[in-house]
């Protein structure tokens, strides 16, 4: 996610603003003139959007990274909630994944219960 937003939000703000230099250039126009526009556009342009796409890459993929230092590798490690406090969609995404994990904890339990009694009573329950 980081790297498309790092490259992607540059390559469309050089993009757009080749096509308005380009557009904008009366008929006629010598092309060092136009040639020498376009730099200085795509200059300013590179200037001023990659700061807000750094921005863009650290607030998009930082609250990710927290969410996944809570699920260290999901393999069963089911015993430490992630960060839920969030207020934005990212603690919504939190609190649902703590109420999957809880939820699979149920699971688990009740199918290890269940699986206990099945080899210690057989299929049919206690006093079969």
């Amino acid at each position: 996610m980081r790297m498309k937003l790092l490259l992607g939000v540059p390559a469309f703000s050089l993009a757009t603003s080749v096509i308005g230099v380009v557009l904008g250039a009366a008929p006629g126009t010598d092309d060092t003139v136009v040639l020498r526009r376009l730099l200085a556009t795509m200059g300013i342009s590179l200037v001023m959007i990659v700061p807000v796409a750094l921005i863009l890459a650290y607030s998009f993929s930082e609250p990710l990274g927290e969410l996944l230092a809570g699920r260290p590798g999901c393999a069963m490690a089911i015993s430490r909630p992630g960060a839920g406090a969030v207020a934005d969609e990212y603690g919504v995404l939190a609190r649902s994944f703590n109420e999957a994990w809880r939820g699979w904890r149920r699971v688990r339990n009740w199918l290890t219960t269940t699986s206990d009694c099945w080899m210690r009573c057989g299929p049919r329950g206690p006093g079969s």
